[in-house]
């Protein structure tokens, strides 16, 4: 029987401070950070550690999971905070998504389906299907421009 020794490291508050100003700089989730990463993070390593380690209920972790997490959040770029701007859903621009989903034929489930690393943290497709619906009344504008580059890449940007 082989015994692997596993190498723990403490996560301390400098740690924790960096982690959580990583995760708002990228707007990427513990899940997010892992997403599509299954062939090449630590076997052991899950969201579930990573959320642990936020809300500080676990102090110590693999310093193979540490640093996978801190170079998958290094290597991701900023999100800047006009991003996350939110924009009015006016019947203009909810009668603009319906014709965009209706002349591509992709509906917003088929949409996200393509490249699922590439889509904004937080969006859905039960989000742009309220959208389509007239059910809220304000989307993140990186949100939209996704969406409406997704199904119409010719478009600009400008909502």
């Amino acid at each position: 029987m082989i015994l692997l020794m596993r190498k723990y490291v403490e996560i301390d508050e400098a740690t924790l401070l960096f982690l959580k100003n990583e995760i708002e700089r990228t707007q990427m989730g513990p899940r997010r950070i892992l997403r599509n990463t299954r062939g090449e993070r630590p076997v052991d390593l899950n969201s579930g550690i990573v959320a642990r380690w936020l809300s500080g209920h676990t102090t110590r972790a693999q310093a193979s999971h540490l640093n996978f997490v801190l170079d998958r959040l290094a290597s991701t770029p900023s999100v800047s905070i006009d991003a996350r701007e939110r924009v009015e859903l006016s019947a203009a621009i909810i009668a603009e998504l319906q014709g965009l989903r209706d002349q591509s034929g992709i509906g917003a489930w088929a949409l996200l389906s393509p490249r699922p690393n590439e889509v904004p943290e937080g969006l859905h497709p039960a989000t742009i299907q309220q959208w389509l619906d007239g059910k809220v009344k304000s989307a993140r504008r990186d949100h939209l421009e996704f969406v409406r580059k997704r199904w119409c890449p010719d478009f600009g940007d400008d909502f």
